[in-house]
């Protein structure tokens, strides 16, 4: 099993003024990456958190959380790429089939559940051993995106296309829990490989404190702090 798990190749450019069918592998690589950092964030934790830890309560619910984001990031892809233009250019091939995958996250998350109700029971290496499905993930995740065919999608055209990204990204907004999805994605996001993305607006800058209060203890636990943007560390 290699952890942490290997990332996904992005780009630093502006990819909000990129034609969208080049662009589109790039905003899937970015978000994918911050998911793979956060099953990474799970293992390299595991064996620091007791069950007496006063943050162990917060980190089985960081598992849960991160375990449901991963799942519905899923459906938001299988909804785009379903979607009859999509199928048009690219076919139904280039989706690949994640239903393994989310078998093992519901493991994941009933493991969590079963732990926080009984933190006599906590096993660290059964956590990092329920984690052995993120290699095969990642790679699943790469293939996806090599097989998003950028001149295909291309002529679908730059304005539909890109009207067909942000449904998705409404649909997945609107059917996640944003005071979790949004902090998570800004807290799991390495700075250093894109400085643009995601893309936050003043008016989000200004409910971000606000924002991160419901999850707050989670938050002490991710590689970046959600509002500075700055690297943590466990303490």
């Amino acid at each position: 099993m290699s952890y942490p798990l290997e990332k996904l190749p992005t780009i630093p450019d502006n990819l909000e003024v990129m034609d969208p069918a080049k662009a589109l592998p790039y905003m899937m690589a970015f978000m994918k990456n911050t998911l793979i950092e956060g099953l990474s964030n799970v293992h390299r934790l595991a064996p620091q958190i007791s069950s007496s830890h006063p943050s162990f309560k917060p980190f089985m619910e960081y598992i849960r959380r991160l375990c449901d984001t991963l799942a519905l990031h899923f459906q938001a892809d299988e909804l785009f790429f379903r979607a009859p233009a999509i199928v048009k250019a690219l076919s139904t091939s280039c989706c690949p089939s994640t239903g393994s995958t989310r078998k093992n996250l519901d493991k994941l998350r009933d493991l969590a559940e079963l732990y926080s109700k009984t933190p006599s029971l906590y096993s660290p290496s059964t956590i990092r051993a329920s984690l052995s499905f993120g290699p095969e993930m990642v790679k699943i995740m790469r293939q996806h995106i090599c097989a998003v065919n950028c001149e295909k999608l291309s002529k679908i055209g730059a304005e539909p296309l890109r009207a067909l990204i942000l449904d998705n990204i409404r649909w997945f907004e609107s059917n996640s829990d944003i005071c979790f999805t949004v902090p998570f994605i800004l807290a799991h996001h390495d700075p250093s490989t894109s400085k643009l993305w995601p893309v936050v607006t003043d008016g989000s800058k200004q409910m971000l404190p606000s924002l991160i209060q419901q999850y707050i203890q989670c938050w002490s636990l991710a590689p970046y702090h959600p509002i500075t943007r700055q690297p943590q560390v466990l303490v």
